[in-house]
């Protein structure tokens, strides 16, 4: 549940701020506001945050300085990434956790916000493992390990925008695969990766379907 979840949002431009303030407030989070990067990083520091959303254009001190220095103080904490350059990606993709551009229907950010909060307040003990990945039922990744990004060599906010086929050696397997876990609600064995240069990786993996609806998989590399 997101109901109360506290989301802080910087952003320079007052009317953004506004809206963007009333539909946290509309589906039940409480909405903190800054107009600057420095004071946004002053409201993290003194309050408990759940998730920051983040403008990249802003005078003084942009949005990826921003996210890199929450991301210093607490790097468990959501960060999504929000706009109008497309360009930005490639400047604040380790940084942040997700990249939404501005204009998107704004159930995806919502759909994203509420996901990453959800997943980051998990505590299963199966999942204490460097590699660990989070889907939901169609394939496509919710959240993942920093190991993970490491041994995929994709930041998380690429992770973010792939699905289960585009980092698996072979796709075409996926499928029936991924419906076999989702039935018997764990799965282990051996699997190939793809790796963003193209390259394989051999795992181990773990695979659990959760009582609460958690999706998710532990990793291990397979030494040569």
């Amino acid at each position: 549940m997101t109901t109360g979840k506290r989301v802080l949002c910087i952003d320079d431009e007052h009317s953004g701020l506004m809206i963007r303030r009333a539909l946290l407030e509309a589906c039940g989070f409480t909405a903190l506001t800054a107009s600057s990067g420095r004071e946004g990083l002053a409201i993290f520091k003194s309050h408990r945050v759940d998730a920051v959303l983040v403008d990249y254009s802003m005078p003084e001190m942009d949005g990826g300085k921003v996210c890199a220095a929450i991301k210093q103080t607490n790097r468990r904490t959501p960060v999504i990434m929000l706009t109008a350059y497309s360009s930005a990606f490639a400047a604040v993709s380790k940084v942040v956790d997700a990249f939404i551009e501005k204009g998107q229907d704004p159930t995806v950010l919502l759909r994203r916000l509420e996901s990453l909060i959800n997943l980051r307040s998990h505590i299963h003990p199966e999942l204490r493992s460097e590699y660990v990945i989070f889907a939901d039922s169609s394939r496509h990744y919710l959240d993942c390990s920093d190991g993970v990004c490491q041994l995929l060599g994709y930041s998380r906010a690429e992770i973010l925008n792939l699905s289960v086929e585009d980092i698996s050696y072979r796709s075409q397997d996926v499928i029936t695969l991924f419906d076999e876990y989702r039935q018997r609600g764990k799965l282990d064995g051996e699997y190939v990766l793809r790796h963003k240069n193209g390259q394989p990786i051999r795992i181990t993996y773990r695979s659990f379907v959760f009582p609460d609806g958690c999706m998710a998989a532990v990793w291990q590399p397979i030494k040569k």
